[in-house]
Order: C-alpha cells, then structure tokens, then sequence
C-alpha cells in the first residue's frame, strides 16, 4: 500500500515465493564402474533444489527537507526471511560402504536466512548551479542454520573420507556510502567530484574478515548540442583487508587432522582469492547519447578496468577488462 501525505510519500509491501521440487534427487550411471565396491561405485545421486520459502516486508518513503533551496531524502528498508527444511539424502547410493559414522545426525538443515536491507538517498541542491548527493546501503545477511558435525561422509561416487567435516552457516553484512557534489561549469558543461566507500564483513570461515575499499571520482557531462551529450568518468579504489588468512576455511570446518593435512597440502598459502585481495583499481567510463531523429535516439557506452592485486603472489595479480555497447531506441508512440 502506498499513503501520500502531501509532499511525503510512505509505501508497504510484502513480497512471497514459494518453491516446491517434486524431484529430490538425479541418480546417472558411471560408465567407468560396473558394480558397486567401497572404493567405487557404479551410480551416482545427487540432491535436486529443495522446497523452500522467502518472504520480504518492505517499507520505503520519501519527503521534502525544510530548507530555504530544493531538497529531498529518500528511504528504504526491507526485511527478509528464506525457509528451507527439505531432508537430507543418504551419504551414498552405494550399499557396499557401510559405517556408523555414515549415519546422520540431523534429519534436516533446518535452514532459516534473515536479510535485511536499507537505502539512504539525500539530494540537495543549494544553489541553481550546484547540486549534492549523498547515498547510504546497507545490506546484512544473517544465516541462522544448523551447523551440523559429519563424522564421515561420501562425495558422489568417491570413496568414504573418515575425516570429521562441519558445515558453516556463513554470514556477511555489506555497507556502501558515497557523496556526489555536480557544478554547472558553463551552459553545456557540468563537472562532477565524488568519493565512495565500501565496507564487508564477513564470517570467520572466509580468509578476510574485514574489507574496506574506497577512492575519489570524477565525471565530466558535455552537451554538444540540443541532441547530442557526451560523458567521461574515472575512479581510482583501493581495496585493503586486515590480513589474509588462507586456511580459515578449512579451520571452521575440519577437525585436527584434517586442518593439518590442509596446511601440509589443501592450499598455497600465498594463493589470494580475487574477491578479498588487496588490490588498486583504475576504471575509465564513457557515454554518449545523441538524437538521430524525432523518432531515434542512439548511444554509445563502454569502459576499462585496470587493477593491480599488489599483494597476491598466486591467483589473479593483474586485471585488465574492457566493455562496449550500443543501443538503439525507437520513440514511436
């Protein structure tokens, strides 16, 4: 529903999707095995997508700040909830490897995901040539599933692995803020400075906990003629995290053994994944736009990416990406 109050706006909504899976499983042959033995076997089962449930309650709103210029704040803030309590399949299909420590000790994953999600927008504009902008989101994923201990388990159509595995129900909360200040240069140009910032927080099970990353940008907005504009963009970012730990993986879901045959071989240490390395970014952006006809509005837009992951002696070190389009809009009514 949706209430205006005068120069104020207020909205809620509720939002639900529900999935239900009557396949629970694929079983496909393997041409490489004939029967069934404990090291190998001649079937493999897979879990299919299991019923599940989301619902989002959304409340958003906009009003008109008391100033003497124009000025306005706009908000948003939505909760979610993800359900999903489908049973676990056995380990394996093959009736040859049999342990106790192949029984399961939680019938189900008993999954509950809590989001939740809010946007911050204030625009001001003080003086006819100068206009300002400041965002905030936030967004927060809270996982409240069982952690469930497997003291043995079978991959497929592996053999058993002994070794004790937990799953981890991982969470992370992200915050962006970024200020925008555009100034009417002249009557056809208009420049634009800004800074952004980023921040993560992640759960111990990933190799950084903490990340920041955050840098100043530049825009420049041409108007070539009544029909034809022309932007330019640059930002610099750099990406710092508060230390690289590479067997946090393994420490929030393995036992003793298994976290030391993990630092022996599971993982290089100086191996850094491209989402959590520390890293300097360049990124060139470009657009243009021009009215061919009443009818015909053509653009063009495209960029590069440079970025340099300054301490990452395995994995991506260096990053170089380019993008290009056009499109073409009829205005025919």
């Amino acid at each position: 529903g949706e209430l205006l109050l005068g120069a104020h706006v207020l909205a809620l909504e509720y939002t639900g999707s529900f999935f239900e899976n009557e396949a629970r499983s694929a079983t496909v042959d393997n041409p490489l095995v004939a029967a069934d033995s404990p090291a190998a076997t001649s079937r493999g089962r897979l879990a299919l997508a299991p019923d599940n449930s989301a619902h989002s309650l959304a409340l958003s709103g906009s009003a008109r700040l008391p100033f003497d210029f124009p000025a306005r704040a706009s908000a948003s803030l939505v909760y979610g909830v993800r359900l999903q309590d489908e049973s676990f399949l056995p380990h394996t299909i093959n009736e040859t490897i049999a342990s106790p420590g192949l029984a399961l000790l939680e019938e189900d994953l008993d999954g509950e995901v809590h989001t939740l999600l809010g946007n911050l927008v204030v625009s001001v504009d003080p003086t006819p040539d100068l206009d300002l902008d400041l965002r905030y989101r936030v967004y927060r994923y809270d996982n409240r599933s069982d952690e469930i201990l497997f003291p043995e388990h079978v991959g497929n159509d592996a053999p058993l692995e002994t070794g004790a595995r937990r799953s981890v129900a991982n969470d992370y909360s992200v915050h962006k803020a970024s200020i925008d200040a555009g100034y009417a240069l002249s009557s056809r140009l208009t420049g634009h400075l800004g800074y952004g910032w980023e921040f993560w927080d992640r759960s111990s099970d990933r190799q950084v906990q903490n990340l920041h990353e955050h840098g100043p940008r530049a825009k420049l907005d041409y108007r070539l003629s009544s029909s034809t504009s022309l932007a330019l963009g640059y930002a610099f970012l750099t990406r710092d995290g508060d230390g690289y730990d590479p067997f946090a993986y393994f420490d929030a879901t393995l036992d003793a053994d298994g976290r030391d045959a993990a630092r022996r071989f599971g993982e290089l240490p100086g191996l850094r994944k491209f989402d959590q390395a520390d890293r300097n970014r360049h990124r060139f952006d470009f657009l243009s736009r021009s009215r061919l006809a009443e009818w015909l509005e053509f653009s063009l837009a495209g960029g590069l990416d440079v970025s340099d992951y300054r301490n990452s002696s395995f994995g991506i070190t260096e990053e170089r990406a380019w993008t290009i389009g056009g499109e073409a809009l009829s205005l025919i009514h």
